[in-house]
């Protein structure tokens, strides 16, 4: 079958930014301003032409509000007098979100760790380059809402304290010498005309931030190689499920105002292929002289947008790499120009650290645009120019009962479906758990099926005499989690399929109470007043009760990506066997 793609024409490279990715396969620190060039695929514009202009390229200056730019040191002014009372924000997110991440996935032979004194410095963050969005903000034409758009730039010396194994034979470790540096979205919604005049506000970082620290303390924990890469690994993973997008961290302001109303919501879903490489070079220097010319990488592709990361399969002894059924699915949550996704391919070497053989941060506007692009590599080995052709689409979401019922069903019969592609996509928003019994750290463990599982974050307890005001604190007995999860369900749905929550102590690992809800019941009733009210199941107390919302879209996608990679996986590989026979 004849590719549907037209031929290419050259477009002019896009120099993008220098990030480094919170994972443990970031690009090389020397490098700075990376650039990326593409092949244009085809000139016209698809049904992703709406997020294509609200991705397209606008001049931001350094304060601006519509076509008006002005300084923002008055900004960076106001901040340094908030600064002071940051610290009890951070107490929440280090106490709530990364020590019992820690505690989970520390290795048995770390005692467990607890944070015991947080202060994050004298130095307040800086920020530049502001774009105020007043209408379709975030992807959503509302006039309560408005979007901020910053480059964040934090270098200070905190005073973070550890303390590791059971006191009174504790050792305290610290943390000093940060750096954060990334583009950060702060929602604002929903405009109130009352004070305090905003009822919440939504913070992400559009991209993984840039994030550096020194571990200080005890040579007995700081030094050791395992704990400090296990440490840096697993902050790292929990600052991008927390406030990375799709993630964000919600603070709400006005009590009075519902986290459900306000939440934000997807809008869309990008869809991204990756067909071959070229050019890769042999990386194994230990190959007999006679045979390094036979010699060819065993590559695979990793891709980041946001906080998720996805792996294609490895082809094996392969220069010129061609990938089948290589297609991966991201959440949009918004509309900055500034999303990327960052590619990288390495070579497999069993028993050793995987080579990286280069790297590429593409812009989402770029990649939807041009439907199909050859993506150029740097930072490749001996000199190498290796590249990457990789598909993008950007696809829109339907909640109409039609469409959700033709996903559900062209889903369980669609053998040529890459397990990695969803048609559907399934929102979890947890607003509050309500009168639950006694215990010392609850959070909401949601599953779905075998392939999902989401944590909230832990809620703890406060002491009486901190400097932390009342609506602020966390309560045991009634948390408010305020977090939302997106699933694409891979596996089909059947009328037995149901999403499982939990209410779990962290500290005891006791469940303190569950709920269930059926996928079928969440397509055909509407709940009440947008929410679902669960009254906890096997719970010491019958009054308890969770708060969520769960919906179910369905992904459109006509004719599906993967048919198209399809044609083009044929024609690459024959291109590859004419090649080899020539």
């Amino acid at each position: 079958m004849p590719s549907t793609t037209p031929p290419t024409t050259t477009i002019p490279s896009t120099a993008l930014p220098s990030t480094s990715p919170v994972t443990t396969t970031s690009p090389p620190t020397t490098a700075t301003n990376p650039s990326t060039d593409f092949v244009r695929a085809t000139s016209g514009l698809t049904a992703a032409a709406a997020l294509s202009t609200a991705l397209s390229n606008r001049g931001t200056g350094t304060l601006t509000v519509g076509d008006t730019e002005e300084s923002t040191e008055w900004l960076s002014h106001i901040l340094e007098e908030m600064w002071p009372y940051a610290s009890s924000i951070a107490e929440t997110v280090f106490k709530g979100f990364i020590e019992p991440a820690l505690i989970a996935n520390m290795p048995a032979m770390f005692p467990a760790l607890r944070f015991t004194n947080i202060h994050l410095g004298e130095n307040p963050p800086r920020v530049n380059g502001v774009t105020v969005v007043r209408s379709g903000a975030g992807g959503e034409n509302r006039p309560d809402l408005v979007a901020v758009e910053a480059d964040l730039s934090f270098e200070g010396d905190p005073h973070i304290e550890m303390s590791v194994g059971p006191p009174p034979a504790s050792i305290k470790c610290g943390v000093t010498n940060a750096v954060v540096r990334g583009r950060v979205e702060l929602l604002v919604r929903p405009l109130l005309k009352r004070l305090p005049l905003v009822g919440a506000t939504q913070f992400a970082f559009v991209n993984p931030p840039t994030i550096e620290y020194d571990l200080t303390g005890a040579a007995r924990w700081a030094d050791i190689d395992l704990f400090r890469k296990t440490f840096r690994r697993v902050t790292n993973q929990v600052i991008a499920a927390l406030c990375v997008l799709p993630n964000r961290v919600t603070f709400t302001l006005d009590p009075h105002i519902d986290f459900l109303a306000f939440v934000a919501q997807p809008i869309g879903v990008l869809r991204v292929c990756v067909l071959r490489g070229q050019g890769f070079p042999n990386t194994d220097d230990n190959a007999l002289l006679w045979r390094k010319h036979l010699a060819a990488p065993d590559v695979y592709v990793t891709l980041q947008h946001g906080a998720v990361v996805k792996t294609t399969h490895r082809v094996d002894d392969a220069a010129n790499p061609v990938y089948k059924n290589q297609v991966f699915d991201f959440v949009l949550t918004s509309t900055s120009k500034h999303q990327t996704v960052l590619v990288h391919a390495y070579d497999y070497d069993m028993g050793k650290q995987d080579e990286l053989l280069g790297y590429a941060h593409v812009k989402v506007s770029d990649l939807i645009a041009n439907n199909k692009c050859v993506v150029r590599l740097q930072g490749a080995p001996h000199g190498a120019t290796p590249t990457l052709t990789l598909m993008g689409r950007w696809l829109s979401l339907s909640s109409e009962l039609a469409r959700v019922q033709t996903a559900i069903l062209t889903q369980r019969a669609e053998p040529s479906r890459p397990p990695q592609c969803s048609r559907l996509l399934l929102t979890i928003n947890i607003s509050e758990a309500c009168n639950l019994p006694e215990s010392t750290r609850p959070f909401v463990r949601a599953t779905v099926g075998k392939e999902v599982k989401f944590e909230t974050w832990t809620a703890y307890k406060t002491n009486e005499d901190e400097d932390i005001a009342p609506s602020a604190r966390s309560s045991l007995e009634n948390p408010k989690f305020e977090v939302s999860f997106h699933a694409l369900l891979g596996e089909p749905i059947s009328s037995e399929s149901r999403v499982d929550f939990a209410v779990i102590d962290q500290r005891t690992g006791r469940t303190l109470g569950t709920a269930f809800a059926l996928l079928s019941d969440i397509v055909f009733r509407k709940p009440h007043k947008g929410a679902y009210v669960f009254a906890l199941l096997n719970c010491s107390r019958p009054d308890s009760s969770l708060r969520a919302s769960i919906k179910l879209d369905a992904v459109l996608d006509t004719p599906p990506l993967w048919t198209v990679a399809q044609d083009e996986y044929e024609k690459f590989t024959n291109e590859n066997n004419h090649t080899t026979t020539d």
